[in-house]
């Protein structure tokens, strides 16, 4: 069950949802006119009426708490940036928290002292679950750049205050008709909570459901040993890092597995997946330990026939770095990318265009280069999806162990993109996204 915040609001943690008034995510900050007043909930804050395709100068809105963390309690982030063309409402972004006292007894939300509320920021709580959707309603917002934050404050059973974070958001609404806008329809996960969780990824159509299954049960393998699936991730709303960690049982699996991205037979399709994955400082990574290994299935649900391509991370000096396991049907060997730095993050993306059940094409880039790091792959005979159905499923589904970060994940079916045609348009939210 989720509550609605337009206003000052204490959430009690045993779900209970008391509304305190005087503000918070709500109240109204914002001309319905278009003409320029104060929107923010600090006194800082500005509003910019010009267009993004006229404006003559930039609007700075004013930053968050400078860390996420006190002694009481860390949030996922302290800043939220969003853009909505004007009369819509925009895509959700994930606030999630860890409390670090066990004298916490209730959570505030409020503007800061001096500040008044905003009706078109909008959060969704969820009863008795540390985390929280944010999105934008600029249906009475005309266009140009909006300012606003709430204070998120932590108290004690006798409602005093503890400690505080500030959450900053910067809103940029387009005018319709002067700024063409690509609607890309993310989906997205940011790390925080597992990918199992019910609000682990914010979907285009601002709804959440548990989009991912954890794999269970046991299987044979080639040698006909019992292989058993379990559970090797652990999500870290701190870091806003979920880590897989298989080491202890190599040659077992731990997997994850989408719902579906789309289920109808007409072509092309396309699909762009991004991601973001650390190594873990101490690990040894050799030939019996990867980085990380993700499948994009690209079958339509009951077809006779589909695709699949597996990506794979390794860091190691045996083999190159990033490859695809069988790119095509009748070749057996994996196909090596471009070397990278192994030691530092990287973002991964592939882009791929399908004219047909197995027939189509696909680039993996990095960091967000127009240079791919595994050429173009076109043929009638990609590799055939192990499963007829469409699904991303991530994680350790081999006999090495792997051992990494996940930061984020991202994808839409809108189009096979480049790097360059993404720049500023990644969903809010993510982490870290440089290259893009």
């Amino acid at each position: 069950m989720k509550s609605v915040v337009r206003g000052c609001v204490v959430v009690f943690f045993s779900g209970i949802l008391s509304a305190c008034g005087g503000g918070g995510g709500g109240g109204d900050g914002a001309s319905p006119s278009g003409a320029e007043s104060n929107s923010s909930v600090s006194s800082s804050s500005s509003v910019s009426s010009s267009t993004s395709s006229s404006s003559s100068s930039v609007v700075n809105c004013p930053a968050g708490s400078s860390k996420p963390a006190t002694a009481d309690f860390s949030l996922s982030t302290t800043q939220l940036s969003f853009t909505v063309d004007e009369g819509a409402v925009s895509a959700r972004q994930l606030v999630s928290a860890t409390f670090t006292n066990s004298k916490l007894a209730a959570i505030k939300l409020a503007p800061p002292p001096g500040g008044t509320a905003t009706t078109w920021l909008v959060t969704e709580l969820a009863a008795d679950q540390p985390y929280a959707w944010i999105y934008t309603d600029a249906r009475a917002l005309k266009a140009g750049t909006y300012c606003t934050s709430v204070r998120v404050e932590v108290l004690d059973s006798s409602n005093k205050s503890l400690s505080y974070v500030d959450v900053a958001a910067k809103v940029t609404v387009v005018a319709k008709g002067t700024t063409p806008t690509t609607d890309y329809k993310w989906a997205a996960y940011n790390g925080s909570v597992a990918l199992t969780h019910v609000a682990a990824i914010a979907f285009p159509s601002s709804r959440a459901t548990a989009p991912f299954s954890l794999i269970g049960g046991t299987t044979q393998d080639s040698q006909g040993r019992t292989i058993k699936f379990f559970d090797g991730f652990k999500a870290d709303a701190a870091t806003g890092l979920l880590r897989l960690d298989t080491s202890s049982s190599p040659l077992d699996r731990s997997i994850v597995r989408s719902t579906s991205f789309w289920s109808d037979a007409i072509y092309p399709k396309s699909l762009t997946y991004l991601m973001r994955v650390a190594p873990v400082a101490g690990v040894v990574y050799d030939s019996k330990t990867r980085l990380f290994e993700v499948e994009l299935s690209l079958a339509t649900p009951g077809a006779s026939d589909g695709a699949r391509i597996v990506l794979g991370i390794r860091n190691d000096t045996t083999a190159q770095s990033v490859y695809i396991g069988q790119p095509e049907e009748s070749v057996a060997m994996p196909m090596a990318g471009t070397p990278l730095d192994m030691s530092v993050p990287h973002i991964y993306q592939v882009s791929v265009t399908l004219t047909g059940p197995r027939s189509g094409s696909f680039t993996v880039y990095a960091d967000g280069s127009d240079t791919p790091i595994i050429p173009t792959v076109t043929s009638n005979d990609l590799r055939r999806a192990w499963l007829l159905n469409n699904y991303i499923q991530a994680g350790d589904n081999g006999d090495s162990a792997i051992v990494g970060d996940i930061d984020w994940m991202a994808w839409t079916t809108t189009g096979a993109f480049k790097p360059s045609q993404l720049k500023g348009a990644l969903p809010g939210g993510l982490g870290v996204t440089t290259g893009y």
